[in-house]
């Protein structure tokens, strides 16, 4: 049985009724005061641990994502073409937001921020997928040595976005010619060119 601190239980607490709440009354309609009225914290705790709605969604989809990626790369080794390991993880990452595109939407709009932002760079929730398959590329010659690895990493967040986008607006769109397209689009934007 997996032992936590008292910081652990307590951020663990704020989120899971964070979004016990989010599901009953929609997420917009929750306020800062609910949430922490409902874990029976005090209000500096909540603000202690995250300072907004957004913050908590983002650790929530973070860390569900992250739970999955020990599985995500042990399915990806197995995969010989380099764009079949991204059209693989494009196509896992699009099924689990597509279960909870509320919360995944407040989500885009933080990581965007966080993008565009001249703070210092935050990593996505699946930041460890991304950067794995962008070494893997470059150390296959197939992405551009020359490109900087952020730069990848943000390109790769954009793209999923975008993909996530198109799905959601264009409903009954076959999603893998969709993902193949981006795939490509990120591939074409990003190959090593003799």
């Amino acid at each position: 049985m997996e032992k936590l601190t008292k910081k652990e239980r307590t951020k663990r607490l704020i989120i899971s009724t964070s979004i016990d709440l989010f599901s009953q009354y929609g997420i917009e309609n929750v306020t800062m005061e609910q949430i922490f009225s409902s874990a029976n914290i005090a209000k500096g705790t909540l603000y202690n641990y995250f300072s907004s709605k957004e913050e908590i969604i983002a650790t929530y989809v973070e860390n569900s994502f992250s739970n999955e990626e020990i599985v995500r790369i042990s399915n990806i080794e197995k995969i010989n073409s380099f764009k079949e390991k991204f059209i693989y993880i494009f196509t896992e990452l699009t099924n689990k937001v597509e279960k909870n595109k509320d919360l995944f939407e407040y989500y885009t709009i933080y990581r965007m921020k966080e993008m565009v932002s001249f703070q210092e760079e935050k990593k996505s929730g699946f930041s460890k997928i991304s950067n794995y398959l962008i070494k893997e590329g470059i150390k296959d010659g197939e992405i551009s040595p020359n490109i900087s690895i952020s730069f990848l990493r943000d390109f790769f967040d954009f793209i999923f976005i975008e993909i996530i986008k198109q799905i959601s607006l264009k409903k009954g769109k076959d999603k893998e010619i969709l993902i193949d397209k981006y795939v490509s689009i990120f591939f074409d934007g990003t190959s090593k060119k003799d």
